[in-house]
């Protein structure tokens, strides 16, 4: 299931209007802080976002003249880019059965300990040594960088939610966003509603051209595998 709210706040009651506090289920995200107000029963830290941070905070050392280089930085950097690719590697195996899920979360304690290596001497420049904070501090990424070994089916990333809102964010760069609330509520039905029938393998135009010619009544096997029961 998709849903999608446009909203004009990115404050963390609109994440718990959404999800509740507490959140009984699972949580992948990146580090957003609206969404440490919902406390779900376990999240998991997006590694793809902090490998992409560690390579943005490489390329920045490499602009500088190489007098003004700091060598341990940009090392600490590669280290945790490749750490974090092999562990989404780790996740991918586990997923595709190539290694059994029991095997996966045997794994955790000996990237529990390698991570500590990595992150074990402080650094000088004040960016990289916030990467090495946020990884270690167990009130940022510290405690939610595993978690996806001890769910079964959990990913490392939250990479199906960002490529859920590609199209949604180029429309709104074209289009210079909603003129109105009611602009806006409409668009986040209708996102909501295409992305289900297609996580669904559903055709969303059949969905959609039922909906509006029959009802939601009609309509609703066409959105779900099994459709929900009627709760009115």
């Amino acid at each position: 299931m998709a849903f999608f709210l446009i909203d004009p706040s990115r404050a963390g009651d609109v994440a718990v209007a959404i999800f509740g506090d507490p959140w009984p289920g699972n949580l992948v995200a990146d580090d957003y802080a609206g969404y440490n107000a919902i406390h779900p029963a376990r999240r998991q830290s997006c590694l793809a976002h902090l490998m992409t941070k560690a390579k943005d905070l490489a390329q920045q050392i490499r602009l500088l003249p190489v007098p003004q280089q700091d060598p341990k930085a940009l090392t600490f950097c590669e280290r945790v880019r490749e750490f974090l690719a092999g562990c989404c590697g780790l996740g991918h195996a586990r997923n595709t059965g190539a290694i059994s899920v029991a095997a996966a979360q045997r794994q955790t304690p000996r990237l529990q300990k390698r991570l500590r290596v990595i992150c074990r001497d402080p650094l000088a420049d004040p960016a990289v040594e916030n990467l090495r904070q946020r990884l270690i501090d167990p009130q940022r990424s510290g405690a939610q960088l595993f978690t996806f070994l001890t769910v079964n089916g959990m990913p490392p990333t939250n990479n199906q939610a960002e490529q859920s809102l590609r199209l949604p964010v180029i429309f709104r760069k074209i289009c210079f966003g909603n003129r109105s609330a009611l602009g806006a509520a409409t668009l986040s039905i209708n996102l909501s509603l295409l992305t289900t029938a297609k996580r669904q393998n559903r055709d969303p135009l059949e969905f959609l051209k039922t909906l509006l010619l029959r009802g939601p009544t009609a309509a609703q096997p066409l959105l779900y595998r099994n459709p929900l029961p009627d709760t009115s």
